[in-house]
């Protein structure tokens, strides 16, 4: 996991647990899974953007 939350970089987490610590935080996070890649970017205002890639 890449965060700007210290708490949480650099960790390796369950699926459930890293997707419950990144989403709805305010803060810019990617996590990486054996075949998806979550993003959520960080917000000003609003909801934050999220992105899933999935890899082949």
């Amino acid at each position: 996991m890449i965060s700007w939350e210290s708490d949480i970089d650099g960790r390796i987490l369950p699926i459930e647990n890293a997707i419950n610590e990144v989403i709805g935080n305010g803060m810019a996070s990617i996590v990486i899974f054996s075949n998806v890649i979550l993003i959520e970017t960080e917000q000003e205002q609003g909801a934050a953007i999220k992105y899933v890639l999935a890899l082949d």
